[in-house]
């Protein structure tokens, strides 16, 4: 298997299938190294988005992607694809600023 499938502690990812309410959702791996299953993407930001701000940016979302999975469910499980995600628009301040906002949300 390649990189993009390959999980270590820390890296960012998001339930995009199951139940809207309680499934669809970012988190960071805690677990031991392994590999990604299906119903989870792998988030890699680029430089210029600060990895812990983007992560609070997705929770913050939530509600947009709990919206989208019940408008999708079928057979009780709801999905957010890779193109929903790609239509989300958000201003991004400078990679500094991005710091400090994580920094204060990660303290609370």
């Amino acid at each position: 298997f390649d990189d993009s499938v390959y999980l270590k502690k820390g890296d960012m990812l998001f339930s995009w299938s199951g139940n809207p309410e309680t499934s669809i959702d970012v988190f960071y791996y805690n677990l031991p190294d392994g590999w990604l299953n299906q119903h989870i993407f792998k988030i890699k930001t680029k430089d210029s988005v600060f990895y812990r701000y983007f992560f609070y940016i997705l929770k913050y979302l939530k509600p947009n992607f709990t919206a989208i999975a019940t408008n999708k469910q079928t057979t009780g499980l709801g999905h957010v694809t890779i193109n929903d995600l790609k239509k989300i628009k958000i201003k991004l301040p400078p990679l500094e600023e991005q710091k400090k906002i994580a920094s204060i949300l990660s303290s609370l």
